[in-house]
């Protein structure tokens, strides 16, 4: 039997070790020349966008959107043992990385957090509630429980928490062939992840129906897909990430993962709210790629384990923000964005704050 890493999973987060100043250096001096230069020079930003009335910017989700790795944390969202909530929140995070003046940021995103933290339970971690409440709660709300002229802008992650793929990953970090072993009640993890697509589905659905009818036609919603967790192919090196997880079960994962990007893609169109494919544009810069924008597992003589891998290092929160604002200065208005369909005009300008062709990518489904 094959050895693995031990992987534990704690509240909702997957729990490994995130790149160090070490590892960070070693990224740094893998850049392309021109892009490391070009980094250096002027750091990565989104460009400015501006929207049509007043009010706030809401960023609600999960650690994809809170920040998840990128400590220090916003003061109250540090570790419990800290005196936090363990949201973790941080500086780096792409809600607070765009530039939309006049529209202040009200920060909601929560590691850990289920679509059901949103309107309906307030979420918890090692028995300290999230401080700030639900993300979209009374406080948000006006009499007759819209938004109203509170809120302009919404952004979004979410699903992935409810998918487990925290615990999927865990599952499969020990055991070789996973996709076939008991998972739960429900069978093989095959079995389940296909029977938790479809409730997550109807959960998702649900969800921005209720996003809509609270924000109203007025309010702009763009919400992100999740990026594919491992590259598609072995072509750049053989990395500890990599040995953990059969070639089976990485494209397994991924290709889940592409599911359930689609469905969010669909049920944000279905309310006429904007879907930006993290997938297509993180595919290349995964974990282990030679210019990676998720941390990885890479634990080179110790078992130390802290929080943030599978999570967009601060590379890719910049890249997220960029994606957001290009998104909004592409098209200036939702209408917009539908009709563009499946032309992307957006991606050049992404692109360019990549140090890369402005080239429109294609889409990159599961190998």
């Amino acid at each position: 039997m094959r050895w693995k890493r031990l992987i534990s999973w704690r509240n909702g987060c997957l729990l490994l070790l995130v790149l160090d100043v070490a590892v960070l250096g070693w990224v740094w001096e893998i850049l392309p020349k021109d892009l490391s230069a070009a980094l250096g020079r002027h750091p990565i930003r989104p460009p400015q966008v501006q929207l049509a009335r007043g009010g706030t910017y809401l960023a609600i989700g999960d650690s994809y959107s809170a920040g998840e790795g990128l400590a220090p944390f916003l003061t109250g969202t540090q570790d419990v043992a800290q005196g936090g909530d363990r949201c973790h929140r941080s500086e780096r995070a792409y809600p607070r990385l765009v530039d939309v003046p006049g529209h202040p940021l009200v920060f909601r995103a929560c590691s850990g957090a289920l679509i059901s933290n949103v309107f309906d339970v307030e979420q918890v971690h090692e028995g300290v509630p999230d401080s700030q409440g639900l993300q979209i709660g009374a406080d948000q709300l006006g009499p007759n429980g819209k938004l109203d002229q509170k809120v302009s802008l919404i952004t979004v992650t979410i699903g992935g928490n409810d998918m487990q793929f925290a615990d999927v990953l865990s599952f499969c970090a020990r055991r070789s062939q996973c996709m076939d072993d008991t998972f739960g009640i429900c069978g093989s993890l095959r079995t389940c992840i296909e029977s938790n697509l479809q409730s997550v589905d109807a959960d998702l659905k649900h969800f921005f129906e209720e996003l809509s009818s609270v924000a109203g036609p007025k309010v702009r919603i763009i919400a992100l897909g999740y990026p594919p967790l491992f590259p598609e192919n072995l072509r750049y090196r053989d990395c500890e990430l990599i040995r953990a997880w059969d070639p089976s079960e990485r494209m397994a994962i991924r290709g889940f993962g592409f599911r359930l990007d689609g469905m969010i893609a669909q049920n944000a169109a279905a309310v006429g709210a904007d879907y930006i494919d993290t997938f297509r544009y993180f595919a290349g810069h995964e974990p282990c790629t030679p210019v990676p924008w998720l941390n990885y597992v890479n634990l080179p003589g110790g078992d130390t384990i802290v929080d943030g891998s599978f999570h967009p290092n601060a590379l890719g929160q910049a890249m997220m923000a960029r994606m957001v604002a290009c998104q909004l200065v592409t098209y200036p208005t939702a209408a917009e964005a539908a009709a563009a369909a499946e032309e992307d005009l957006a991606a050049a300008c992404v692109a360019q704050g990549a140090g890369q062709s402005p080239a429109t990518p294609s889409p990159s489904p599961p190998g």
